[in-house]
């Protein structure tokens, strides 16, 4: 039930937020907005009308929507009208809705760096740092050794006593040179303290068979809170990077219904 609350929520706030881009771009190119509402009709509360635009909570809570004066109906003409406005600010108002979207992403990614969510850092010596791993190769030394992804990796040695730094590189450039040498490996799983022998192998990684590898890939990470100047720049990437995910995302959904897969 929790679940299906969250669900609608979030719904209900993508598409609120994607319609108040129509909403913004309609008011600045003067296009009349004659309603902004949460949720489909029918209607169950109108808040008022301020500014020629009637807001209103509708019973059926899967999004919300701007009625634009002129958006539908050859009737709606003169002032204020969406047909009758030049078709740039048309395409502006359309694509409006979208950029709110992006916007959001950007603000929400900003406040979760502000208050600290973990992210991948470069400095080993960075507030809170940890060395955790991403990704397990199935069959390889590491997935023998009972290491498991999100696991926290605390050490890695050699039977000399020598340590690996604890960076993605350092691990890389520890295990590379140890070919059929047994390591301990030490590392946080389900909040225990764990000590595994491994032995690096090759052909663990098949695109780098001459190379010794135990199979997992890692990743220097924190959950120290960002400067709000360091989280809006996180975050510009962040948005960046998904932004482009879900557009080969749905690319590959199209390209798949496309080709019949």
């Amino acid at each position: 039930m929790l679940t299906a609350l969250l669900v609608i929520a979030i719904l209900v706030f993508l598409i609120v937020v994607h319609e108040m881009g129509h909403f913004i771009a309609a008011k600045i190119f003067g296009i009349q907005v004659q309603e902004f509402g949460v949720g489909y009709p029918p209607r169950a509360i109108t808040f008022g009308r301020w500014g020629g635009t009637e807001y209103t909570l509708n019973w059926i809570p899967f999004g919300g929507f701007v009625r634009l004066f002129g958006d539908e109906g050859e009737t709606e003409h003169g002032r204020g009208s969406f047909v009758d406005a030049p078709r740039w600010k048309q395409a502006v108002v359309l694509v409006a809705g979208v950029c709110m979207n992006v916007v959001a992403a950007w603000a929400l990614f900003t406040g979760a760096y502000a208050i600290g969510i973990l992210h991948v850092i470069d400095d080993p010596s960075a507030a809170g740092a940890r060395l955790l791993v991403t990704d397990i190769v199935p069959g390889s030394p590491a997935d023998a050794a009972g290491v498991r992804a999100g696991d926290e990796v605390l050490d890695l040695a050699d039977a000399k006593s020598a340590h690996a730094m604890l960076t993605p590189q350092g691990i890389l450039n520890f295990v590379s040179i140890r070919g059929g040498q047994d390591l301990t490996v030490t590392f946080v799983h389900a909040g225990a303290t764990t000590t595994s022998q491994l032995t690096p192998a090759h052909a663990v990684i098949a695109e780098e068979s001459g190379r010794p590898a135990i199979g997992v890939g890692v990743a220097l990470v924190t959950t120290e809170s960002l400067s709000f100047a360091g989280s809006a720049r996180a975050a510009s990437i962040s948005t960046y990077n998904t932004f482009f995910i879900v557009a080969g995302g749905l690319g590959k959904i199209v390209g798949d219904a496309i080709r019949g897969a």
